[in-house]
């Protein structure tokens, strides 16, 4: 099965625009998952929804991920080749498609005290992105993964003792001055902004053609990619 086509991209982007980077998430993946069903993707753990996107972005973009920091210390730009590997999401994205398997249902845990808690869950992080400050948020998410128990240490170690993978955490080291440091990698922001960054070319794209050849968006947009692109080289030539 493919993935989602030119036409539906740019749909997606647009239906996204307004929607955090956890509604995104799940916009993204229920679309490329239409054989899912929503509720599936909803309650799976943050690290099985950031593997399937991270496999959704290998069929769209390729499986290298390259991005961009910069030394607290002196300045120094870092570029940094990444995979779904280097992040500790696994021996490798799931395969697109992902199966139904792929999204399994948060785990549940306990407390110290025997206070039952769950892995917070795709829908659990979009609820929580709307709050109006870090408390309000960080309330929002106990109340749904773990609503008898009280916020603070125990609660932090036991949600990520429950998904270890939930952040992604990157160990940067500068070449120039050799200061070390940390980052956290928001995998549905990294593939909205790439997916994001790609609708503008895509756009210039089809007035390219459209301008030569007098086809409608959905026409264009409707081509294979290759046989798009040999029309825009056509246009070009």
């Amino acid at each position: 099965m493919p993935g989602p086509t030119a036409a539906e991209l740019l749909e997606l982007v647009e239906r996204g625009a307004a929607l955090g980077a956890g509604a995104r998430a799940l916009l993204l993946l229920r679309t490329a998952h239409p054989g899912i069903p929503a509720e599936v993707i909803s309650v799976a753990p943050l690290s099985a929804r950031d593997r399937a996107l991270l496999g959704l972005r290998a069929a769209l973009f390729g499986r290298a991920i390259r991005c961009r920091e910069h030394c607290d210390a002196c300045g120094e730009v870092l570029d940094l080749d990444l995979t779904a590997e280097a992040l500790g999401l696994g021996e490798a994205p799931h395969a697109f498609p992902a199966a139904p398997h792929a999204f399994p249902p948060a785990p549940h845990g306990t407390l110290p005290d025997g206070t039952p808690v769950r892995a917070l869950s795709a829908a659990d992080a979009a609820a929580a992105e709307g709050a109006p400050d870090m408390p309000t948020a960080r309330a929002i998410l106990r109340s749904r993964a773990a609503p008898d128990a009280a916020d603070g240490p125990e609660l932090d170690a036991a949600l990520e003792a429950l998904d270890p993978d939930a952040r992604v955490v990157l160990d940067l080291l500068c070449p120039a001055c050799g200061t070390t440091a940390t980052r956290e990698l928001d995998v549905p922001r990294l593939v909205w902004c790439e997916l994001e960054a790609r609708i503008p070319r895509l756009l210039r794209e089809v007035a390219e053609i459209a301008r030569v050849f007098h086809w409608s968006e959905r026409d264009i947009l409707a081509l294979p990619p290759a046989r798009r692109a040999f029309y825009l080289a056509e246009a070009r030539g």
